[in-house]
């Protein structure tokens, strides 16, 4: 009879925490909260960055420096996005000594069609080990007939399940030329 009131007593309160619990679903984009339109220092740019990166001219995007992510932006006027992509294939990324790990057709939160590359490389340690450090760089290509914009987003993969889709949500925001 005892074991049957703890098992009884085990039982509620398992449930009752199991159902009161709510529980937020860090997979879901909806979810993610981005700060108000922010332009690339040096551009006609603008994302709705994410929280705690901080622009820096320097660089000309912007940083988090507690997972070392940062998002730039160049624009390249005089070329179609779609003419640049088409240039870059994974031999010629091979050559930077990077991997093509995919690409992506996109949609910006505007509507204008972008492609997404991913790639990885790394980078030597700066510890006493100088052991490789593996990174990875999101491409996303966007833009009108005369005018390319090219954002990347470059971070450690050990950051990856952290920043992966608060990143790319952040720069599918992506608007230039007053759109």
């Amino acid at each position: 009879m005892n074991m049957k009131k703890y098992l009884t007593l085990f039982i509620i309160l398992y449930c009752s925490l199991s159902f009161s619990q709510t529980k937020t679903n860090i997979n879901d984009t909806a979810q993610i909260q981005l700060l108000p339109y922010d332009t690339f220092p040096q551009t006609q740019v603008s994302i709705m960055p994410p929280q705690n990166f901080k622009a820096v001219e320097s660089v000309r995007g912007f940083i988090n420096l507690l997972t070392t992510t940062s998002i730039t932006c160049t624009e390249v006027n005089g070329y179609q996005y779609n003419t640049l992509v088409n240039r870059l294939s994974a031999e010629d990324i091979a050559k930077q000594n990077a991997v093509l790990l995919s690409t992506e057709d996109v949609q910006t939160t505007s509507g204008m069609t972008a492609k997404l590359l991913t790639i990885s490389f790394s980078i030597p340690g700066m510890d006493s080990t100088h052991k490789p450090v593996p990174f990875e760089r999101m491409m996303l290509f966007t833009g009108n007939r005369t005018k390319t914009v090219w954002i990347n987003v470059t971070y450690p993969v050990n950051v990856k399940p952290f920043i992966y889709k608060l990143v790319r949500k952040s720069i599918l925001t992506v608007k230039f030329d007053n759109q």
